[in-house]
């Protein structure tokens, strides 16, 4: 961006304009050899990162191989959330994708049947990812998001500004989505939802408030229970705390009983 300001009636190219928190600032200036002070000559803020597309994928075994967004390429930023759940109580662990950076790889509190993993990652040239679990293929089942953004609209250092994920507790339907608190204007928030009913029939998800859903789908995890993933976006136009998002679960009600939820900020 290159500004100007008039001084004896011709335009001046002025050198220090800077990026800061979150807008574009002329920082105070004094011109000694004439005396005249530019404080503020322009604002703006960046634009919110771009959604490209969002793909999902389920699995009934070991391995969820999740295709990434059509539409995205090589740079786009790549936000994930994926759940395992087995029909025993046995624990197991599911391995960090190479080059992803992994916000969480969690087991279910209180039920170590079930894990969940949050991670991120700039694109390569690669088209998809991924996530094994340890335990036997035939007794597990796997879902899984990723949301893509053009990865020249999101900062290149520090992609994510911040994020919470974690299971809901007391269990409800609608499910929370966690609140968090957005530093800078206009960041994009993935939001992601898995729930569980005791119930083999298919069931979605619906979101509230101005969160545009992104995809929703559910697969039978054993002879008496099913489990639902989806995710949406939306933008956090000013910083501060995101909105206390729902998503209601068409479920027969008082038949969820195991739910986890996330919400990466990814800021511009």
């Amino acid at each position: 961006m290159t500004l100007y300001a008039i001084e004896n009636g011709a335009p001046v190219e002025l050198a220090d304009v800077f990026y800061f928190d979150g807008e574009y600032r002329q920082l105070k200036e004094i011109w000694e050899w004439t005396g005249t002070e530019y404080v503020l000559l322009h604002e703006g803020r960046p634009t919110p990162p771009t959604f490209v597309g969002a793909s999902a994928a389920q699995v009934t075994g070991a391995g969820l191989a999740i295709n990434y967004p059509a539409g995205s390429s090589a740079g786009d930023l790549l936000v994930c959330m994926a759940t395992f759940l087995n029909n025993t109580a046995t624990a197991f662990t599911v391995a960090s994708p190479a080059g992803w950076n992994i916000l969480a790889n969690t087991t279910y509190t209180g039920n170590t049947a079930s894990k969940t993993v949050v991670m991120w990652r700039f694109r390569g040239a690669e088209t998809s990812v991924t996530l094994t679990a340890s335990t036997s293929a035939n007794i597990m089942t796997g879902a899984g998001d990723i949301i893509a953004y053009k990865g020249d609209t999101t900062n290149p250092s520090a992609p994510v500004a911040v994020w919470a994920a974690g299971p809901e507790s007391p269990v409800a339907n609608p499910t929370g989505i966690p609140v968090v608190t957005t530093p800078v204007p206009n960041c994009a928030l993935a939001m992601f939802v898995q729930t569980m009913t005791a119930s083999v029939n298919a069931y979605g998800s619906a979101w509230s408030g101005t969160a545009t859903e992104r995809t929703d789908d559910s697969i039978a995890f054993s002879t008496f229970a099913r489990y639902q993933h989806s995710s949406a976006t939306d933008v956090a136009l000013v910083s501060g705390p995101t909105p206390a998002y729902q998503v209601t679960g068409s479920a027969p009600t008082g038949l969820s009983y195991h739910e986890y939820a996330g919400i990466v900020a990814v800021q511009p």
